[in-house]
């Protein structure tokens, strides 16, 4: 799934690269769309539903077979939405936005459920905890906060590699699957860190040149993926705790990487207008 500047969400067969034409609505080029930018994007875990965020603030969820839209929350956030991540069992939707704040919304009710304050900047990302009972968020005031997802309550606050000299930018954090207990943590540096929840630093990541500006974790936390400066990707084993491939993606600036929940590949999007996928 891909979601542009134009507005457009558009569903591609990772196979063949193309749109995915089995789909009516899009065969159709009835496509599902926003009236701003799409900044973020997440299928639920059963691929049934996609919820979209812009950067209005306006959050949509669609029905992946019909392309119809189930749910809308247009007030979900007074700026971007950043990230979004489904609750496990699919019946709320967790958010972050540049507004500083993070929400989990009611996809029965329509409604925005919690709110969690106390960022002082951009909330670039925010997951839910291995168990679920716990939310993690990074931000660009240089912390990483953990929430009791049922309180809102703030359990933790830390700023892993943090000096005196610099302010790091949290660009986001990933779960470590094997351990309930520790995430991946990714700043606006050249280091990508391997946390407790609680914050303190098991392992550290370092790429050749210039500073993360993109991260993701395979879905077994076999390997990290970053991209560094002029749009380079490093892999890194977490075992081998050591860069295992570095090779150039695209010429213009990575917009972003993720990877495929269940298959052996991750993609990679520019600002040159392409995605590109990749198999280790």
């Amino acid at each position: 799934m891909s979601g542009s500047s134009d507005g457009f969400v558009e569903v591609w067969d990772f196979d063949s690269g193309k749109l995915c034409k089995d789909l009516k609505y899009q065969a159709e080029d009835d496509f599902m769309m926003h009236d701003e930018s799409v900044i973020s994007l997440e299928f639920s875990r059963d691929s049934e539903l996609l919820a979209t965020g812009a950067s209005n603030g306006q959050i949509k969820v669609w029905r992946l077979q019909t392309g119809s839209c189930v749910r809308k929350f247009t007030g979900a956030h007074t700026a971007t939405v950043s990230s979004l991540e489904f609750a496990r069992d699919g019946t709320q939707l967790l958010s972050a936005s540049f507004d500083q704040t993070v929400k989990i919304h009611g996809l029965k009710s329509g409604r925005s459920l919690k709110e969690f304050r106390g960022h002082k900047s951009y909330v670039n990302q925010a997951i839910y905890a291995e168990d679920g009972g716990q939310v993690i968020s990074a931000s660009s005031d240089g912390t990483v906060k953990v929430w009791d997802a049922k309180t809102t309550d703030c359990l933790h606050t830390f700023s892993p590699g943090q000096t005196t000299q610099a302010t790091l930018s949290f660009i986001g954090v990933s779960r470590v699957p094997k351990f309930a207990d520790r995430i991946v943590v990714g700043s606006r540096s050249p280091a990508l860190r391997i946390t407790t929840i609680t914050g303190q630093i098991l392992s550290t990541f370092t790429i050749a040149k210039g500073d993360i500006s993109h991260f993701c974790a395979s879905p077994k936390a076999n390997f990290i993926y970053a991209i560094g400066e002029g749009g380079v990707l490093y892999a890194f084993s977490v075992d081998g705790a050591k860069v295992e491939t570095a090779l150039q993606t695209h010429k213009k600036d990575v917009l972003g990487v993720a990877h495929h929940p269940h298959r052996n590949i991750f993609v990679t999007w520019s600002d040159d207008g392409t995605m590109k996928l990749w198999k280790p």
